[in-house]
């Protein structure tokens, strides 16, 4: 089946990105495959009918692998099996004392407090608030704690002009925390929809299917942690 096939390539191209040190694109890739493989003995001839109990089963289903890929990445850095400039990025971020989100994305977690402190109106897209961008400082600064140079480090990212607005690695999340609630509208409709064509497409017994999958699954990921510098290619997906 074709699905089988896409599912198998799909597991070989999570081993060449993890081979060029894309650890991302190598979870999402091992992740696609081992879903597309699992769906491949469930399809059927037509697309399924949308059923908001298959998103929350999935919602749930997505938490627990970014648990058990939490928990993978330490064991993988733990035995050594990342090429030597991965192991030596793994070992500086898992020593952040909160762990691999607080030294891989700290503005994730920076973003989530600006949020807190101003849901419905945002901070502006130059503008940051101390206190958040405090926390952003700290939280870069632990990843270099283990160095011994904590403080120099922290002193150095405070004495930055910051004028980026609040820092977010996410287009969801900063959207909202620099316009507001009704700013992240938009990409809260991107991950219903790519929430409706996953349940919809993925028994599905058709050759593209794979794909599709990758694709969806990618453009969530984006949205919510990895929007990257100029990503025209969320416009084209």
């Amino acid at each position: 089946r074709y699905e089988r096939i896409g599912a198998f390539a799909l597991l070989a191209l999570g081993g060449i990105h993890w081979l060029l040190d894309a650890r991302t694109l190598a979870a999402l890739s091992v992740a696609t495959g081992f879903l597309v493989f699992w769906a491949s003995f469930r399809t059927q001839p037509l697309p399924s009918t949308f059923r908001p109990f298959a998103v929350a089963r999935f919602a749930a289903l997505a938490i627990a692998g970014l648990v058990c890929l939490n928990y993978g990445l330490e064991l993988a850095t733990k035995h050594q099996l990342f090429t030597e400039k991965m192991q030596k990025k793994m070992e500086m971020q898992l020593a952040n004392p909160y762990g691999l989100i607080g030294g891989g994305r700290p503005e994730f977690v920076v973003a989530l407090l600006a949020i807190s402190k101003s849901p419905l109106w945002g901070h502006g897209s130059t503008n940051v608030d101390p206190d958040v961008y405090y926390l952003y400082a700290s939280l870069s600064a632990e990843t270099y704690s283990h160095l011994g140079d904590y403080k120099g480090f922290l002193e150095q990212k405070l004495a930055q002009e910051w004028v980026l607005g609040t820092p977010s690695h996410s287009h969801l999340l900063g959207a909202w925390a620099d316009a507001g609630v009704f700013a992240s509208l938009c990409w809260f409709l991107v991950i219903g929809s790519c929430g409706y064509v996953l349940v919809r497409l993925m028994l599905w017994r058709h050759r593209f299917m794979p794909l599709v999958v990758l694709i969806v699954l990618a453009t969530m990921w984006d949205v919510l942690f990895s929007p990257g510098p100029t990503r025209m290619d969320m416009a084209f997906r």
